[in-house]
């Protein structure tokens, strides 16, 4: 994987079987709580604390002005194709609420380059979560879970459609919209009200799955044979009836 943290790229890059399945995923945010366009959470800080336990990537962000916050973005290998997210939010005022509404938008391409996807999300209670195929076989499964439970709200697109609805001056919250076909994209988004010297955490299970280039070229071995048999088969059929 590779994350741009400081000029919003977000996740640029994950290879998996030697190919790049994202376009992009990063998280946005606004506070205040009134309708308005987000921002990357990189606008937060422009010097984040960047760390690396444990062969993970940890970059903390803090806001100094108005009610004091930080938003930590965590991510962590999930096994040879998987990723895990960890986005935790403190407010660190020890008077003042924090409204914050936080936002990750996903583009997948899961290693398709004709735009032939699907994409369908599913919601409910505190959890949000995508099910992006593409015509080859590939599949991702990107499973959101906001603890404690968060309005949320989710949305599913294509192209540049939900980035340009997010960046509107006159944005409100992501439509509802649970499914897409085409060059598909998603975003989540939860509405926290976070009280003096709370927090609020969410965890992301990601799995990318893309058949080998083998066992394409295998598949489609094996449908040129059946063909070919078939068409034997046809042949002497006609020749055993004459």
């Amino acid at each position: 994987m590779t994350v741009d943290y400081l000029t919003g790229g977000g996740l640029t890059s994950w290879l998996v079987g030697g190919n790049n399945q994202v376009d992009k995923q990063w998280f946005y945010y606004r506070t205040g709580g009134a309708p308005g366009a987000v921002s990357p959470i990189n606008n937060i800080s422009a010097s984040p604390l960047v760390q690396t336990p444990a062969g993970r990537l940890q970059v903390t962000y803090t806001n100094t002005a108005g009610t004091p916050f930080t938003v930590r973005a965590l991510f962590a290998p999930g096994g040879t194709s998987g990723g895990n997210e960890t986005i935790t939010i403190v407010n660190l005022s020890t008077t003042s609420s924090l409204s914050i509404d936080l936002f990750q938008f996903s583009h997948f391409t899961l290693n398709d380059t004709s735009g032939s996807e699907n994409v369908s999300i599913q919601t409910g209670g505190a959890d949000n979560s995508a099910w992006q195929t593409n015509s080859s076989g590939g599949y991702l499964n990107d499973a959101a879970s906001a603890l404690p439970a968060a309005p949320h709200f989710a949305e599913a697109s294509v192209g540049n459609l939900t980035m340009s609805s997010m960046l509107s001056p006159t944005f409100t919250h992501l439509n509802n919209n649970l499914s897409a076909s085409g060059d598909v994209t998603f975003a989540y988004e939860w509405d926290f009200n976070i009280a003096p010297g709370g927090s609020e955490v969410i965890s992301i299970i990601q799995q990318v799955v893309v058949p080998e280039p083998s066992a394409l070229t295998l598949i489609g071995l094996g449908l040129v044979s059946f063909a070919l048999r078939r068409r034997s088969q046809s042949c002497f059929r006609a020749f055993w009836k004459s």
